[in-house]
This record gives structure tokens, sequence and C-alpha cells, in this order.
């Protein structure tokens, strides 16, 4: 179990089985993680415990990982936001508006989940 002063990342995606493998990653890597299933329990973990990072997915049933992104602007300074989806690119559509609303990194579908946690380390040190 990670130590309290050990960074905290809040993962919000609603497939069950790629939140829950993020989150043992993530674990192992030396991560507090708090996992969220959609964007409800998404702005309600960031309003309970601030935490360092937040990787969101885009499309969920009650949300967009925009909404997860607004609500991370509203802290002051806002944690970063890494956006990871299998609709978006950074090249355009909903990734510039991404990046321009504060998104610091988009990570396209599907994933290798060791270049997604050499983005987490480069943002959050241990």
């Amino acid at each position: 179990m990670a130590e309290p002063n050990t960074p905290h990342v809040l993962v919000v995606d609603a497939a069950a089985a790629l939140r829950g493998i993020l989150g043992s990653v993530l674990q192992q890597a030396g991560f507090r993680v708090t996992l969220a299933s959609g964007v409800r329990e998404g702005v309600q973990a960031l309003e309970m415990g601030r935490p360092e990072l937040v990787v969101t997915d885009l499309s969920m049933p009650d949300g967009s990982g925009h909404d997860i992104l607004l609500a991370a602007n509203q802290f002051a300074p806002p944690p970063p936001v890494i956006v990871v989806s299998g609709s978006l690119s950074e090249s355009g559509g909903d990734g510039h508006e991404l990046l321009e609303a504060g998104a610091r990194h988009l990570v396209p579908k599907p994933f290798v989940f060791a270049e997604l946690l050499a983005i987490v380390h480069s943002m959050v040190a241990l």
C-alpha cells in the first residue's frame, strides 16, 4: 500500500477492465490510485481528494472526459490531465479542443501501458 505522501492519480474510465488494469499498473509503479467509473464519480473524487494527476477516458455514458478536464481546471493550480481515447487525434477535432482546454497529453487507444506509465512519470515525480 502506498504512503499518504505518495503521488495520487485519479483514473476515470467507464470500462471496468481497463480501469482496473491501469489502476494496478499505477499502484505497482508506486502511485496512490483512485478509480472512478464515470464523470459523476470522477468529479466527486476530484472534490474529495485532489490528485496530482488525472487520467481520463474521453467517452463515458454520463458525460465526457472534457467534463473531467473542466472540473480539474477549477483547482489552483489544476492537476495535469491525460486524456485517453480511441476516438481522438492530436491533429484536430476533440484533440485540439482538449489541448486548448488544458489537457497536458492525449493518448490514443489502444496504448502500451509502459508508454502511458512513462508519460505519467514525466508529469508526476515519485
